[in-house]
């Protein structure tokens, strides 16, 4: 449920963004996370962690983004996402000596306790690299460039992530 929320999220911007403005797309991206989390409370009675602090991202920066009419602002609300999601993940791992990965996915998979810190470690980094891809595209491409990849460069760019990791991992998969 929430990747359909998300994929919902990034594509009602993206019509938006064809048809009016980045600052309609602004404006329904805001009201889609708002409904999301109203949706979390309602349905789970319960909003995970991430989703508050794309809430509060959203607020801040597509709220800077409406009132200033700047779309620098939105821009950098992704990217700010996706380093936060890095930071935690190497923070967790590094600091707190927990696996965030495993722990995500440790009912599905069981794999030797190296391996799951290595997945750790490169899901921090790519999250990091995808904010430091998104800066590159928002700052050297058009709007419209910057939005075509914000749904398609980063989805894809994540399932051929995840395609490569589950090759990887499946060598670790036990038979039974």
């Amino acid at each position: 449920m929430k990747l359909l929320f998300h994929l919902l999220t990034i594509s009602l911007f993206f019509i938006s963004f064809k048809v009016w403005s980045v600052y309609t797309a602004t404006s329904i991206a805001i009201a889609t996370v708002l409904i999301q989390v109203m949706w979390s409370v309602f349905r789970y009675r319960h909003v995970n962690m991430m989703l508050w602090v794309s809430l509060v991202l959203i607020i801040v920066f597509g709220g800077a983004t409406l009132v200033l009419h700047d779309d620098r602002f939105i821009k950098w609300k992704t990217t700010l996402l996706y380093w936060v999601f890095s930071l935690a993940i190497l923070f967790s791992q590094f600091i707190l000596r927990k696996n965030l990965i495993q722990k995500a996915l440790n009912a599905h998979i069981q794999l030797p306790p190296l391996i799951w810190v290595k997945l750790n470690v490169i899901w921090g980094l790519f999250f990091a690299a995808l904010g430091i891809a998104n800066l590159w595209v928002a700052y050297r491409f058009s709007n419209n460039t910057w939005v075509d990849f914000k749904l398609f460069g980063t989805t894809g760019a994540t399932l051929m992530f995840i395609v490569i990791q589950s090759l990887w991992l499946a060598r670790y998969k036990k038979e039974g």
